[in-house]
């Protein structure tokens, strides 16, 4: 069965990348036909010989300047006729071009990917207009394995200015997933998602066993700062987990737990500090640090 999930997991991803690929691909074929639709209109050419048109191989001038013909020309053999439409070669360039494309429609078909709809067709919003001047956000993606509020709240903050064009939301909401969020996102159907209510209530419902599988008070206090971290980038980590925890603590709350989650020298030292923000905290652990690297203070 996980193989099977995996399986479809990779044609959905596969499906995704090739959205881009089969416009392409459709505009190389009208522009392929169309160049033979001409070339076919435009019939063989005829290839007059140099010099006086009216003598010709076969045509003798009298006396009285009239001509007259004295031998019938000599039938062409197989080498020297023309192609039907005189354009073998186009033809065969032709062909070469379109190879690939025909074995890569012919995979797609063989597969067992449903059937593929125009590229456009299958976005949520194909029509959606952006606004002038209009800059995407840089958003922090979304795997799945974190709670799915926590993001939306993210996303819905950022496009704030964008709050009534649903359409808009819908389209760009996409540029917070990644992985089997993207894979999940692509799968939506345009009549269930049609407004970014209907989207954020789908997406908070699909990753809701992340929320209810939210880090308690315990699990934060049984962390361990890595031996290759800095203090700063311990703390960095930890409060990232410590946001996650719900209900939500506070500064004081927070300070508490994470010296607890502390080993010696560092626990022994800041137990005693009585500071209530992070950032103090920080860079008294930060001289701390320095004076156990210059070997000022035994770990």
């Amino acid at each position: 069965m996980v193989e099977s999930t995996d399986s479809n997991l990779d044609t959905i991803t596969e499906l995704a990348t090739m959205k881009e690929q089969m416009v392409e691909m459709f505009h190389i074929l009208k522009a392929l036909q169309s160049e033979k639709e001409k070339k076919a209109a435009g019939g063989p050419r005829s290839h007059p010989s140099s010099g006086n048109p009216n003598q010709g191989v076969g045509t003798t001038q009298t006396q009285d300047g009239k001509d007259t013909n004295t031998k019938q020309k000599a039938p062409l053999d197989d080498s020297q006729r023309a192609p039907p439409g005189g354009n073998t070669p186009h033809t065969e360039k032709e062909a070469e071009k379109l190879s690939p494309i025909e074995e890569r429609l012919k995979a797609i078909e063989g597969s067992s990917c449903p059937d593929l709809k125009n590229s456009f067709e299958m976005c949520l919003v194909p029509d959606v207009v952006l606004p002038p001047k209009f800059k995407v956000p840089e958003f922090e993606k979304y795997n799945g394995t974190t709670c799915p509020k926590s993001h939306m709240h993210m996303y819905a903050t950022k496009m704030s200015a964008y709050h009534e064009n649903d359409k808009l939301l819908i389209h760009f909401f996409q540029d917070i997933l990644v992985g089997a969020t993207m894979s999940w996102y692509i799968q939506l159907e345009k009549t269930q998602i049609r407004t970014f209510l209907d989207l954020s209530n789908a997406f908070v419902k699909q990753y809701k066993f992340n929320e209810d599988a939210a880090l308690d008070r315990t699990q934060l206090q049984n962390m361990a700062k890595k031996p290759s971290e800095s203090l700063r980038e311990y703390v960095q980590r930890w409060r990232g987990l410590a946001s996650q925890v719900l209900p939500r603590l506070d500064e004081e709350e927070q300070l508490s737990i994470f010296i607890d989650s502390l080993q010696s020298p560092y626990y022994e030292r800041l137990i005693g500090n009585v500071t209530t923000n992070f950032n103090v905290l920080i860079k008294v652990g930060e001289k701390l640090e320095g004076g156990i690297k210059s070997e000022k203070i035994a770990e």
